[in-house]
């Protein structure tokens, strides 16, 4: 008899909570759980009490010009550095990819990309994510 895998930990951490929880319903199933952070430090205690197997975030947290998501980046990788990381971005350019990326970031991905582009990138980490998103309740 094979034992039950457990179900891969994502911490999703995005300023924009209608964006968080939009990506947190596609991702959410018995096979993911899923916590979210709308600020650095609920991600930083987040991070503090458990380990994530992927930590998906947002660059600016604050709606200031302030980086926060690379401190997340670095967090988790300090925490925990297996973590997988993405930078999830509308802010991205090529310093800020070579930055997140010097700090332990798998992937930087632009947070305009079409749900579909999301969906097959996330299955390209391993991510059991449906095709399409969930209807809408």
């Amino acid at each position: 008899m094979t034992a039950a895998r457990a179900p891969l930990s994502i911490l999703v951490v995005d300023d924009d909570v209608d964006f968080c929880e939009s990506l947190a319903t596609i991702l959410r199933s018995d096979q993911v759980q899923v916590r979210t952070a709308a600020t650095l430090d609920e991600a930083e205690g987040l991070l503090r009490r458990r380990s994530f197997d992927l930590v998906i975030t947002d660059l600016r947290l604050s709606g200031a010009p302030d980086f926060e998501g690379l401190q997340v980046i670095g967090r988790a990788k300090e925490r925990a550095p297996a973590t997988r990381v993405v930078l999830l971005t509308a802010f991205g350019g090529a310093a800020v990819e070579r930055a997140a990326k010097r700090l332990g970031a798998l992937e930087c991905w632009s947070k305009g990309m079409p749900v579909p582009d999301l969906i097959a990138r996330l299955h390209g980490l391993g991510v059991p994510v449906r095709q399409t998103p969930p209807p809408a309740s």
